[in-house]
């Protein structure tokens, strides 16, 4: 039996057996230990806030509107980050009025161990501050065409105006605002509709109205007939010359106790008084001015104000150029 244990020792002292588990455990216990402490990041897009801007100024234009930042650190608390708790924040309580100027971008941690490094991608950012302004604006439904053997009347908007806010220079080019598109094409009826206005492009301007009622009718064309007329321009001012791209408009009319209707009874126009026909900033002529206004269609002698149900086009664009 001696000679036995004897065996077993010699083979453990030739082979270092002992030696070698030992050096299996330690790695086991460094591998498990570099696992849970070594570092890692993380990335998150976080949206720029601004702040202590006066109610009067704006933003009119921001370089962009996310940040992207990397949290670094031990493992466990990286995967325990929620990035709700990181905010991008730009102080704009002193500001440059009407020109780009570069802001710092501060990064504020709640409840994020100070241990994490936080590391935003930019730190600054160009924006232009304005005043703002407002004005009253024409509403134009954006309506499809009816089903073959019908025509769209002349819609009513309700609200016809909307009073928009904003940084004066996006204001200033605002003209009209457009609705989001209304199909009719399965329609044979008149119809009614709340309907959005459309505000791509437009994220920075506020209005007082989102949405508005467009009632629209749906008449035969057997019901109607056509009478082509000419389009004057009124309200011109004296040092402008304007100009139509389309210089006739079709009327349809319903007959009703008229029998034979001339174009000599019907007159069509645009009104071209609220052309903006001066630069907002300088207050200088414009020299040219392209714009879309709507076509007004009425008999000269005011009576059967409903008898002209619509016209096409609803609107041609006019050019102004000055003298």
């Amino acid at each position: 039996m001696k000679s036995f244990f004897n065996m077993i020792a010699e083979y453990v002292n030739q082979r270092n057996i002992l030696a070698k588990s030992a050096c299996l455990a330690l790695a086991i216990v460094l591998w498990a230990y570099i696992s849970t402490t070594k570092n890692e990041e993380s990335n998150f897009r976080i949206a720029i806030e601004t702040v202590n801007l006066p109610e009067y100024m704006t933003v009119s234009d921001m370089q962009y509107q996310n940040i992207d930042v990397v949290v670094e650190g031990k493992k466990e608390l990286v995967k325990a980050v929620n990035p709700k708790t990181i905010r991008a924040v730009v102080d704009l309580s002193r500001t440059r009025e009407n020109v780009p100027a570069m802001y710092p971008i501060k990064i504020l941690r709640d409840q994020i161990p100070d241990s994490l490094r936080v590391v935003p991608s930019r730190k600054k950012i160009r924006i232009v501050i304005e005043r703002r302004t407002e004005k009253s604006v024409l509403v134009v439904p954006r309506i499809g065409a009816a089903p073959e053997g019908y025509i769209v009347g002349k819609p009513r908007v309700e609200p016809e105006y909307v009073m928009i806010n904003g940084a004066r220079s996006v204001i200033d080019r605002i003209d009209t605002l457009a609705t989001a598109n209304i199909s009719v094409e399965n329609e044979s009826a008149d119809v009614v509709r709340e309907v959005e206005i459309d505000r791509e492009n437009l994220k920075n301007v506020d209005f007082s109205d989102n949405e508005v009622r467009v009632s629209i009718p749906i008449v035969k064309l057997s019901a109607l007939v056509s009478v082509e007329i000419p389009i004057a321009v009124r309200n011109m001012k004296k040092d402008y010359r304007y100009s139509l791209k389309r210089d006739k408009v079709t009327a349809y009319v319903r007959t009703g106790e008229r029998s034979n209707i001339a174009p000599e009874q019907i007159v069509a126009f645009v009104d071209v008084a609220r052309m903006a026909l001066r630069d907002p900033a300088t207050k200088a002529k414009v020299p040219v001015k392209e714009e879309e206004i709507e076509v007004s269609v009425y008999f000269k002698d005011g009576s059967d104000a409903d008898g002209i149900v619509s016209c096409s086009p609803r609107r041609v664009t006019v050019k102004a150029a000055a003298k």
